[in-house]
């Protein structure tokens, strides 16, 4: 039963990212107008470009039922690495550190790429480092996403 959930759920957001629209482009001069259609989502300058905020919503909750190994997947689909993949392989790498030796070359090595507490040097914690990590999924390493 739950891998009949799993298949119906995969290919409901599939349907979604082949869902299109017509849009009508401008050119830059303005003087004529071009019918075309742009799916739900797509992929443009390493960033994920969606048609409004209800896409980013709904491919969020579907990113956030899905597995790591299916989130891999999608991302490899769609030919992105989203901020989630990044930081994932920096937590996983975070999880071997044992001592205080090593948290602090592991500080040096990513305090461009994470938030640590400087205020308290007992304190070994890590976090993102982006105020809002419910886009962490959709957004790239540079925390970039596009809609509308």
């Amino acid at each position: 039963m739950k891998k009949i959930t799993v298949l119906a759920f995969t290919a409901m957001v599939f349907m979604l990212f082949s869902a299109c629209q017509e849009d009508e482009l401008k050119t830059e001069a303005g003087s004529h107008v071009i019918s075309g259609t742009k799916p739900d989502v797509y992929l443009e300058n390493d960033y994920l470009v969606f048609k409004n905020m209800s896409a980013v919503d709904s491919v969020i909750q579907a990113l956030d039922c899905m597995t790591r190994q299916e989130k891999d997947a999608w991302e490899q689909q769609m030919g992105f690495k989203s901020a989630r993949s990044g930081f994932e392989k920096l937590f996983d790498e975070y999880e071997t550190v044992s001592t205080k030796e090593e948290f602090l070359a592991f500080k040096k090595k990513y305090s461009t790429q994470l938030k640590f507490n400087e205020m308290d040097e007992t304190d070994c914690s890590i976090d993102y480092p982006y105020t809002c990590t419910y886009y962490t999924s959709v957004m790239n390493n540079e925390g970039v996403f596009k809609w509308g």
